[in-house]
């Protein structure tokens, strides 16, 4: 019965510690989604695609400005703008544009940043085991509460320092994975509204799909 008693004991103070240790955890992520609202940014990145079956990597660099929900994502054969409605996507190689009024789920697949925004109340939120020492980062854990997300883990790493995203992986239930690695983090003082949105007239001979 003592031995019972000894087992049960530490068995509370072991579940009050992890309870601790995800409560910090989800406020330090608060803490940097705080920072995105707040913070004007522009982001230097790498956007990978692994698929782990075949080995095969697909890799993408860009440029992230964004201020709260609104951002400017510019890519080689790409940009695309959103001014918290509406979504422009540009590709110059057609000299087109797409413009749609998109859900939460595609913005967060085009803005990884967004992920962080949105994780609070719809995931579960933990350090990784296991993870490096590295006084630099913290290194969390998302895990999807809805059974029906195409993905079953996020790792997110983010700086001691100001808390910004420093590394997004997503990892999805087939097996591929998605990161996001930011390579450079400026704090701007402002970012104009015309930052987010896409300006017809300076290009005149654009075609238009305009899906909204």
């Amino acid at each position: 019965m003592k031995q019972f008693f000894c087992i049960v004991v530490a068995l509370m103070i072991g579940s009050f510690a992890f309870a601790q240790e995800t409560q910090q955890a989800k406020q330090v992520l608060l803490s940097s989604v705080t920072y995105i609202q707040k913070t004007p940014l522009k982001v230097a990145f790498n956007l990978a695609y692994i698929n782990t079956r075949t080995s095969e990597k697909q890799q993408k660099q860009g440029t992230l400005l964004v201020y709260g929900k609104k951002f400017c994502v510019t890519m080689v054969d790409m940009e695309t703008f959103f001014d918290g409605k509406t979504q422009w996507v540009f590709v110059p190689v057609t000299n087109e544009v797409t413009i749609t009024e998109p859900s939460e789920q595609e913005l967060r697949e085009i803005n990884p940043l967004l992920l962080v925004s949105d994780c609070a109340r719809t995931h579960k939120i933990v350090f990784e085991e296991n993870a490096p020492e590295n006084r630099s980062l913290w290194y969390i854990c998302l895990y999807p509460l809805d059974k029906l997300a195409d993905y079953f883990q996020i790792k997110i790493h983010l700086s001691k320092k100001d808390k910004s995203p420093q590394y997004i992986e997503i990892s999805q239930k087939n097996g591929d994975k998605i990161s996001f690695t930011c390579t450079s983090c400026m704090v701007l003082q402002s970012l104009p509204e015309s930052t987010f949105f896409f300006n017809v007239k300076n290009h005149p001979a654009v075609e238009i799909n305009d899906l909204r």
